[in-house]
């Protein structure tokens, strides 16, 4: 069953498997309330093993420095020298490509690289369930974050530090590559028009 749990959690595929494995050895079938939640305990267990084998694998340098993300208030701005950022711009979406944005994604870069979180405990997880338990943090508020028992608070954190770090170096390699195309396409033009004006 952890094998597949490492796949999917998700609960109607794993009643068909149940229903396929039961019928398979020729097994009379628990009620569905039985199987609900025997499935629903199945994946809490797993959860937790999972979440738990993330939160230990956090130095205590790493959970102060998400405490005290989670804890700021502090706005940037351009005479700043702050490594500080409210935690809900770090779960913000990029706006339109810009100056501006690249200098807002190497600050949050700075920040996220700076809390020490080793990434390769997430080696062996799917990039998809990584991306599931990163929309859930980004869905919901610092108070309900806080909430959640601490192995699950910091493992989901780490999580959704890892994904945004992944996507921020995936949006500058972005930038880099259309500034380049840009560059391009402006010496292309001035070589043009530099080749039509010796021609005349």
């Amino acid at each position: 069953m952890k094998n597949i749990l490492k796949n999917t959690l998700k609960e109607e595929y794993l009643k068909a498997m149940v229903y396929s494995r039961f019928q398979e050895l020729k097994i009379e079938l628990p009620t569905q309330s039985q199987i609900d939640r025997s499935i629903k305990s199945t994946i809490k267990s797993y959860e937790d093993e999972f979440f738990n084998n993330i939160y230990n694998g956090l130095s205590k340098n790493a959970i102060n420095a998400i405490d005290n993300i989670l804890k700021s208030s502090v706005e940037l701005n351009e005479n700043s020298d702050t490594n500080e950022l409210p935690f809900y711009k770090l779960k913000s979406d990029p706006g339109r490509i810009g100056l501006e944005t690249v200098l807002s994604k190497l600050q949050k870069l700075k920040i996220i690289r700076n809390i020490g979180i080793p990434f390769e405990i997430f080696r062996n997880v799917q990039y998809k369930r990584l991306l599931q338990y990163k929309d859930r943090i980004v869905s919901e508020e610092v108070s309900e974050i806080k909430n959640h028992p601490k192995h699950i608070k910091y493992a989901l954190l780490a999580i959704f530090f890892c994904v945004r770090q992944m996507e921020i170096i995936d949006l500058l390699i972005e930038i880099t590559h259309k500034i380049g195309v840009r560059a391009e396409r402006k010496v292309d033009k001035e070589l043009l028009k530099n080749f039509k004006t010796v021609r005349i």
